[in-house]
């Protein structure tokens, strides 16, 4: 992690991060908590990590990050469980995140220099909602799969 990344991440702890890691957090423990919410703890905790410092991270579709790895995509993404979970999960703790996300984002665009804390909010809005079939990675991991995944679209061979 970059200097820069670090000192990014401190500062939007400051600037509400710490409410949406303990809203992650919260989540996640409720999960697991029911037998059938269980497999959402680690998405809630890899999510709460993100929130925690989301400077020098990005979030990609799992069906992206298999395709762009050439992996059989039989199982990647939103099948059957991960719907249900997205679905569980909007009800009960992801509105309420994507909520959290967007207002913490639009107040943090009121004074120009919060503007990139508002944009991570934003990023984790998404996320928020329907965490199931997306996974955290760094910048350079994000990039590398939308660059595999442009030269698939566009058919250039390797």
């Amino acid at each position: 992690m970059s200097a820069l990344s670090l000192v990014g991440n401190i500062l939007f702890f400051i600037f509400g991060g710490f409410v949406t890691v303990l809203l992650w957090f919260i989540g996640g423990l409720v999960a697991l908590i029911t037998v059938v919410g269980a497999p959402l703890f680690r998405l809630c905790m890899n999510n709460a990590k993100m929130a925690l410092a989301p400077f020098g991270k990005d979030v990609v579709k799992l069906s992206d990050l298999k395709r762009a790895k050439g992996e059989d995509q039989h199982h990647a993404g939103l099948k059957g469980i991960g719907v249900a979970f997205n679905i569980i999960w909007f009800f009960t703790f992801g509105m309420m995140l994507f909520i959290t996300h967007v207002i913490s984002g639009i107040a943090l665009f009121i004074p120009i220099f919060t503007i990139p804390f508002g944009l991570q909010h934003f990023k984790l809005a998404v996320t928020g909602l329907f965490p199931a079939g997306r996974r955290v990675v760094t910048i350079s991991e994000a990039n590398v799969i939308h660059e595999e995944l442009a030269k698939i679209k566009l058919n250039i061979n390797k």
